[in-house]
């Protein structure tokens, strides 16, 4: 998210707080997931996950969002990988919204929560207390603490009603997961392998997987709740608000591994080279030892 469009949700919350911090939901109101999927910048190409609450009596129609950052950060990539990075919470006018992804050619996707009047509004002032300025910010953390994670907790926590997730056992690595994400990010994908360690290759579970918007849409569109003793599904409706071709899907040479084959056949070439004439190349074993030993020591 650049400096702007920060800048703009930041005071759209200031503006909104003296508007809605009383407001009491009717009965009308609905409240909805939204699912964006990847983008071309490097902070967008896991997709977006957003609270949208709508209430027409109220005048009411705002996303609640946990992905404000400033892009401007020093070493933001770095920070970003580590799970380093300070993230705020705000929320902004559906209207306002909606168009940011039209303009990236980004497909949402909405899904209308099945909760009673009373989970509606216990999640609504549970939203608006978290948008306070001394509440907003959080520690992220890749893997366990994201702008999807913080929608599916803040939804489980205050909806009024136990959800429950189907769950599996776990096949996948979170490193498995996220390279499916990677396809137009090939150097990315080589420094986000090197910085997320060991840890990305621990398996990882169904809820675990949440931390992708993709996934957390697909596990809340089979989440059931019950109600006076009955199952229901959590989702009464998904709709598609705009569709895109996805970006997840583009794919461009693999850079990473055509470069690093050139360089492995020209130390080849230099040691066969070395070897015919009898000279010692003690300098390109050390070259490459210093390399490989760098890198196990970032992935350590």
């Amino acid at each position: 998210m650049n400096m702007r469009l920060f800048l703009f949700i930041l005071i759209s919350t200031f503006v909104f707080q003296t508007n809605t911090h009383a407001q009491t939901l009717s009965p009308d109101a609905s409240v909805s997931i939204l699912t964006c999927d990847p983008g071309q910048d490097v902070y967008s190409m896991y997709g977006h996950t957003a609270i949208r609450i709508t209430d027409p009596e109220q005048k009411l129609d705002i996303v609640f969002n946990y992905g404000l950052f400033s892009f401007d950060a020093p070493n933001f990539i770095y920070r970003f990988a580590k799970g380093q990075t300070d993230y705020l919470m705000g929320y902004e006018k559906f209207s306002s919204f909606l168009p940011q992804y039209e303009e990236e050619k980004r497909s949402v996707y909405e899904q209308v929560l099945n909760l009673s009047p009373e989970g509606k509004s216990l999640l609504f002032q549970a939203l608006l207390q978290n948008a306070r300025p001394e509440n907003r910010e959080y520690r992220y953390n890749f893997f366990m603490d994201n702008c999807a994670t913080r929608v599916r907790d803040m939804i489980e926590r205050n909806a009024g009603v136990k959800i429950q997730f189907t769950d599996n056992h776990p096949t996948e690595s979170y490193r498995d997961l996220i390279k499916k994400f990677h396809h137009s990010f090939r150097w990315i994908d080589l420094g986000i392998d090197l910085l997320v360690g060991k840890k990305a290759d621990q398996a990882v579970s169904a809820y675990g997987q949440m931390f992708l918007p993709e996934y957390l849409m697909n596990q809340f569109s089979m989440a059931q709740i019950s109600v006076d003793g009955k199952t229901q599904p959590l989702v009464l409706e998904t709709r598609t608000l705009k569709e895109f071709p996805n970006t997840k899907l583009n794919s461009d040479l693999p850079w990473p591994s055509f470069v690093f084959g050139i360089i492995f056949l020209i130390a080849a070439v230099l040691s066969v080279r070395g070897f015919l004439r009898k000279r010692r190349t003690d300098w390109l074993d050390y070259g490459l030892f210093a390399i490989t030993g760098l890198a196990g020591l970032i992935i350590g």
